[in-house]
């Protein structure tokens, strides 16, 4: 069971797994910005669950930076988090980030 909080810019988010809550028949997560909560729907393949975290991620990301959704233009919409969400999966998935930060954060 998914459950377990993030920061995201200063403001905690909680993450969970349930079954729909409040998401259409189609979707695979939701991101709350109103109530500070990502939900992944259940029963997802790890890959596809860490897959639509991301992509809830990146909208709470965008939020949290001052970017409103919107429909159909601007800067945070639903085919541009598509987007950079599956090329941001694919980097994190890639690389090994906790070895990456030594090469900052542990210089002699």
């Amino acid at each position: 069971m998914i459950d377990f909080p993030i920061e995201i810019l200063g403001i905690l988010y909680n993450v969970q797994e349930e079954e729909y809550k409040g998401m259409n028949e189609g979707n695979l997560g939701l991101c709350d910005t109103t109530n500070c909560e990502i939900t992944i729907r259940s029963g997802l393949t790890p890959d596809r669950g860490f897959e639509t975290f991301v992509h809830e991620l990146t909208h709470a990301i965008l939020n949290e930076a001052g970017y409103r959704y919107c429909d159909d233009e601007g800067t945070h919409t639903e085919d541009f988090v598509e987007r950079f969400s599956k090329a941001l999966y694919q980097v994190i998935l890639d690389n090994n980030f906790e070895e990456i930060k030594k090469y900052f954060y542990e210089r002699g």
